[in-house]
């Protein structure tokens, strides 16, 4: 029925936006690659740095670097 319908619609375009979101990684990637620290241009740091403990100190700097 319709409610399928809209499933499988949204399910292809999430499909669609993970394949662009993956090609543009790659791409940044290649473009920077052997220079990692070019990443933080692009991304938010808490979420390419593993963290074994995040704490408030950690979600105000984050919030800082917006």
């Amino acid at each position: 029925g319709k409610v399928s319908k809209n499933r499988y619609e949204r399910n292809e375009k999430r499909y669609v936006l993970a394949c662009a979101l993956y090609y543009n990684l790659l791409t940044l990637a290649r473009e920077y690659m052997g220079r990692p620290e070019e990443m933080r241009k692009f991304f938010e740091q808490h979420l390419i740095r593993r963290h074994k403990h995040w704490n408030k100190e950690d979600e105000q700097n984050a919030q800082k670097s917006k």
